[in-house]
């Protein structure tokens, strides 16, 4: 028996150290040269610890350490991947865990175009050009990110941008929060908490639903939650009630954003419920119905009703 739990003992150190070699190691970048099939036209140093490579096979440009820097290659601004790179079309763009800190990745006159970019868990800062003339369907900025400095969407064609509430956007020439200088061609979900600009959709937290509104201010769409919003997955299957500050259902929602019902609340306290259309089909705490509520209240459309005396 103690034969068999010192195994176990030793087993479960093996994986301890395991993961805290691979925590302590991630962000560290394999320079270029050390890995198999590294060439000069499909490795590159993005700074002092990391590491850019194309891998053909996949079509995808992995960039690899804990922090990129602004790299300049033979001709002048562009980046060397943006000019020794045999394609500027790829499948992927991937930051790979562990990186912290990224920034002109694709800085140049010339944008490269990916139907996916993939951003790290670990990261905390973006800044510079980073997404310059970048073109991709959608990007999703981590919430681990917390401040966002510079142009980095100057020139871009992002389709899609989502910013986390928590996430902050500087300038390096103003202090404190400004907004977006350069905006991407496409649309920008931000959190009503945040000053991403006007141009910005925004969307808050309710309970476990995050709700998108159009620039008027109206519904866009009602997401279950912040995976679905970030990927712009599925929209709620059931109905979403828009209260007021004291609690109070305005109306109901389906998660396309088109109205279910209207709540009006009189003097006397009751609430009268209505349809898309205008049609009531409610009423709470009334006793006495006018005839023309009545009627409006009549199941399956007929148009007689009774009255009862007391």
């Amino acid at each position: 028996m103690k034969k068999i739990n010192s195994i176990k003992i030793f087993y479960n150190g093996l994986v301890l150290v395991a993961m805290f070699l691979s925590k302590a190691f991630a962000g560290i970048a394999t320079p270029c040269g050390q890995a198999e099939g590294d060439t000069e036209t499909n490795c590159w140093s993005c700074g002092s610890d990391c590491t850019a490579r194309y891998d053909s096979a996949s079509n995808t440009l992995t960039f690899s350490g804990k922090k990129t820097e602004e790299i300049y290659g033979n001709s002048g601004y562009q980046s060397p991947w943006l000019t020794d790179m045999p394609t500027r079309n790829l499948s992927k763009i991937v930051f790979s865990e562990g990186m912290e800190s990224i920034t002109g990745c694709f800085s140049g006159y010339t944008g490269l175009s990916a139907q996916e970019v993939s951003l790290p868990s670990t990261l905390k800062d973006i800044s510079g050009s980073i997404f310059s003339r970048l073109s991709t369907p959608n990007l999703v900025i981590p919430e681990t990110v917390e401040k966002i400095t510079g142009n980095i969407f100057y020139g871009s064609h992002v389709q899609r941008v989502v910013i986390p509430e928590n996430t902050r956007i500087y300038s390096p020439w103003v202090q404190g929060d400004i907004e977006f200088f350069y905006w991407p061609s496409g649309e920008v979900y931000c959190s009503i908490h945040s000053k991403c600009g006007n141009n910005a959709l925004l969307y808050e937290k309710d309970g476990d639903n995050y709700v998108l509104y159009n620039k008027d201010g109206s519904i866009k769409k009602v997401f279950g939650s912040w995976e679905d919003l970030a990927l712009n997955l599925n929209v709620i299957s059931g109905s979403y009630a828009q209260k007021d500050e004291n609690g109070k259902v305005l109306a109901t929602y389906d998660g396309n954003g088109r109205i279910l019902s209207k709540y009006l609340y009189d003097t006397d306290g009751s609430i009268s419920i209505y349809n898309a259309n205008g049609k009531l089909i409610g009423l709470q705490g009334k006793r006495i119905l006018s005839v023309e509520e009545a009627t409006a209240l009549v199941k399956n459309n007929k148009n007689t009703f009774k009255i009862k005396y007391r």
